[in-house]
């Protein structure tokens, strides 16, 4: 069994094996990366196996003969798997494009507000983000967190976001979270989540499904946070 799974895998994958072979081969400009290639490969393996398992299980479980079952089920299967896999990739393909942009963003910067306008548009855009912003942990009465540059939020709701990054109501968001605790802060359903409560109706109004925040350091400590909102 472990013989012939391996020949199956081995026969499955050596079209495409001598393509991207081929590919690397001719690619005398260097455009694709071979990390790219080796996340192709890898992914389609794992597609293969998963397959292969998948369709052992149901096969065992449907009432059908091998013939009817590769002929109407397993295309089905292999289908939805090579569907997830693009998928997968197309989302790593974004988010490699985004690092991308950010890098040559700060090494293109003139001034911090600049940088920060243009961080938060081509984050929106090429991440696919409804809303990005910066903000600046204060070390005010108030433990303010300031919005320095945003997008995706009205100039109007942006004022009445009232951050806070104390040990308190509106410090118990993802921002506030991320300054006090100096890590990456994570809210997954904000509809039902308690420490979201202050910003829920702004939430709802923009569609928002998860939040998230990231700390913006400097010597160690929580200058400030990224933050984005997804719609998923």
């Amino acid at each position: 069994m472990t013989f012939a799974f391996a020949l199956h895998v081995l026969v499955g994958l050596s079209p495409v094996l001598g393509f991207l072979a081929a590919l690397v081969f001719l690619d005398s400009y260097k455009l694709v990366a071979m990390r790219a290639v080796v996340l192709v490969v890898l992914s389609g393996v794992a597609a293969a196996v998963a397959c292969y398992f998948a369709n052992g299980w149901l096969l065992g479980r449907l009432a059908l003969d091998l013939a009817s079952y590769s002929r109407y089920v397993a295309p089905v299967v292999e289908e939805l798997a090579k569907g997830l896999v693009i998928v997968a990739l197309l989302r790593a393909n974004r988010n490699l494009r985004m690092l991308s942009a950010v890098k040559d963003l700060i090494g293109d910067a003139t001034s911090e507000p600049a940088l920060f306008d243009a961080l938060c548009r081509s984050m929106a855009q090429l991440g696919g983000y409804p809303t990005v912003y910066v903000a600046r942990a204060d070390d005010d009465a108030a433990k303010s967190v300031v919005v320095l540059a945003a997008e995706g939020i009205p100039a109007e709701q942006r004022r009445r976001l009232n951050i806070s990054w104390g040990d308190n109501e509106r410090g118990q968001g993802v921002a506030g979270t991320a300054v006090r605790e100096n890590r990456p802060c994570l809210i997954h359903d904000v509809r039902s989540d308690p420490r979201f409560a202050p910003w829920r109706a702004m939430a709802v109004s923009l569609g928002y499904e998860a939040v998230i925040a990231l700390p913006l350091r400097v010597a160690g400590r929580a200058w400030g946070v990224l933050a984005l909102a997804s719609t998923q």
